[in-house]
């Protein structure tokens, strides 16, 4: 069934091009009998093979086996709309990045706040225990 597919690809971008089979038989380097299994189904789609003839059809890979072939158009448009989402995705993790430093900083200041009011804390506990209480000097 893939190799169906890739077949029909194959046929499909090379009539696109006006290309005939002995062309890309001749760019193969085997003869218009193979090249026609190739697209015709006999003979085994071999992956270096496959390589080849998607850069005869100036085509990748990818292309060649999914069957989509982007216009120079669609490309720029695509790419436009990744660059947007990019830019997007950037501005949002550059907010949410001075958020989270901000949510730090006071959190570092809460802290150091809680540290002197723990410090002063531990100081009059101290100066308590050493005072002497007027009824612990009766005793």
């Amino acid at each position: 069934m893939i190799n169906k597919r890739i077949r029909e690809n194959i046929a499909a971008r090379r009539k696109a091009l006006g290309l005939p089979q002995e062309f890309i038989a001749e760019q193969l380097g085997i003869s218009l009998n193979a090249y026609s299994k190739i697209e015709n189904g006999p003979t085994r789609l071999v992956s270096n093979r496959l390589v080849k003839i998607a850069e005869i059809l100036g085509i990748s890979l990818r292309e060649l086996i999914v069957g989509q072939v982007y216009t120079e158009e669609e490309y720029k448009h695509a790419c436009m709309l990744m660059e947007s989402k990019h830019s997007q995705d950037v501005s949002f993790y550059k907010q949410h990045l001075k958020d989270n430093e901000l949510l730090i900083q006071t959190l570092t200041e809460m802290a150091n706040e809680r540290k002197e009011t723990i410090d002063y804390l531990k100081g009059k506990i101290a100066e308590l225990e050493n005072s002497t209480l007027p009824s612990q000097q009766e005793r």
